[in-house]
């Protein structure tokens, strides 16, 4: 075993998926990239968040109270590196990237149609001093196809993991994606 620099100690034990969180914003509706995230409770449903408070995600979040959880698959990877990657403060993210929303009435947020689920949450607490958003889930949708009560993995489909820069794992498949500066 080896010494590994602190900053990199996190990475060893964050191995959830990573998230899109869709916000609404004053201007235009927002995406970005979230790897640091968990459920915190079964009943009712709680899940936490971090996210810098100086952001465009954690403004959106602090005027309008909602977003949702977008849990990607492979094919929402680029996307994923774009969310990232760019500021949603200049950019309208959703209009550049031509992304395609899943649009039931109930939604009071933006959320992928290709996201493997959608988790619709509602702000309990956030705080600046971690960072960490705390939030009721108030609406879930899953592709059945693909999750029942647990991830299927039918047809090689899983969740996306961050490992850390571009390194991201999707079952056994390991991708390497720089982030995007433009669509």
């Amino acid at each position: 075993m080896q010494k590994i620099p602190l900053d990199l100690a996190t990475r060893t034990i964050n191995c959830g998926p990573v998230l899109i969180i869709g916000t609404k914003g004053k201007n235009y509706d927002d995406f970005s990239a979230v790897a640091w995230n968990m459920p915190l409770n079964k009943e009712p449903s709680k899940v936490a968040i971090c996210v810098g408070p100086s952001h465009q995600t954690w403004t959106n979040i602090e005027q309008y109270g909602k977003f949702s959880c977008n849990i990607p698959g492979l094919d929402l990877i680029p996307h994923l590196a774009y969310f990232g990657g760019v500021s949603g403060k200049d950019t309208d993210k959703l209009k550049e990237s031509s992304v395609e929303l899943f649009k039931p009435d109930e939604l009071p947020v933006p959320a992928l149609k290709k996201a493997l689920a959608v988790l619709i949450c509602e702000v309990i607490e956030m705080d600046k001093e971690t960072h960490i958003i705390t939030a009721e889930v108030t609406l879930a949708f899953a592709k059945g196809e693909y999750f029942s009560d647990h991830w299927t993995g039918k047809e090689g489909v899983f969740p996306v993991n961050h490992l850390g820069g571009p390194n991201y794992q999707c079952g056994g498949k390991l991708v390497n994606q720089s982030k995007l500066k433009s669509w």
